[in-house]
């Protein structure tokens, strides 16, 4: 077996480990994505809270770095980018208040990193009046340290093998 075969299998076995420690998640998120240097992937996050948790939130985390906010959207309105992530890179979707997509197009090494969504409520759940809250996020250590708990994904992306693959955990 190779060394990335080795490393590959090894993460598996960690991520498996820390899933069954932290227990289930009512945010899900894609587990696992393939792809290829140059090539868009295809995010997926749902959520089973309800209804009134329309809001979902859409991070990344490079290697070393912060966790940052790409990007805010609603079923109901325009999606919101934060400075440095832009609607063309990052293409989000939200047909509902359960599901939406983020997609990284024309992958580059600079995008490896940790990537996840959160969901919260609208905090005027009750009637028509817009009022801000600070959101309930699925971000707490469980996220930290796992895949598919509150919705984490891992994206690396490997080159100078002759050619370059994501790797989507």
């Amino acid at each position: 077996m190779t060394v990335i075969g080795c490393g590959l299998l090894s993460l598996l076995v960690f991520v498996l480990w820390i899933k069954g420690l932290t227990g289930g998640s009512d945010v899900s998120q894609t587990p696992l994505l393939w792809s290829t240097e140059g090539q868009s992937v295809t995010m997926d996050c749902s959520h089973t809270k309800g209804g009134t948790y329309r809001q979902m939130y859409w991070y990344q985390q490079l290697p070393g770095k912060g966790m940052k906010q790409i990007v805010f959207t609603t079923a109901y309105s325009t999606h919101t980018y934060e400075s440095g992530f832009s609607e063309q890179k990052f293409p989000a979707t939200k047909t509902n208040e359960q599901t939406g997509s983020l997609t990284v197009k024309q992958l580059v090494p600079e995008d490896s990193g940790v990537y996840f969504c959160s969901v919260s409520e609208h905090s005027d759940t009750g009637g028509l009046k817009s009022r801000t809250n600070t959101p309930y996020r699925q971000h707490t250590d469980k996220l930290k340290i796992s895949v598919s708990v509150g919705g984490a994904l891992y994206l690396l992306l490997m080159s100078g093998l002759g050619y370059g693959s994501a790797f989507l955990f």
